[in-house]
């Protein structure tokens, strides 16, 4: 399994505004940084629970009038908002070339992009 890089995570997160990352974030801490610029936005901005970050697509998408929003899943297969059933939902499969904890994080993240998307095309 190889670990996800920095690129890989800002391809994602670039697709979030500014101002849901910020929500999924937490506490800042301060402390010495060195390296990349981009490593940094990325250990910054990337929470390590996963579920922080389907918690927040819940949020934003409930913000956003959608039905069925308090309904999520992240699972081996990948993370998952809102029924089926629903007029709109969101599904993000989960990686299996990566390893597990990036998998989930890149699922959870892949599926708050595509909210984040979908309440700006609505917008």
């Amino acid at each position: 399994m190889k670990s996800v890089s920095s690129v890989d995570y800002w391809m994602i997160l670039s697709r979030i505004d500014a101002n849901f990352r910020n929500n999924i974030r937490g506490k800042e801490g301060t402390h010495i940084v060195n390296g990349s610029e981009l490593a940094h936005v990325i250990n910054r901005e990337v929470p390590y629970n996963p579920l922080r970050i389907m918690r927040e697509a819940s949020r934003v998408a409930k913000e956003a009038g959608l039905e069925g929003a308090d309904y999520w899943l992240l699972s081996s297969e990948g993370a998952q908002l809102c029924n089926w059933g629903d007029e709109v939902n969101f599904y993000s499969a989960r990686r299996n070339d990566v390893h597990e904890t990036d998998a989930d994080k890149l699922a959870a993240l892949e599926l708050l992009a595509q909210v984040c998307e979908f309440v700006k095309s609505r917008n």
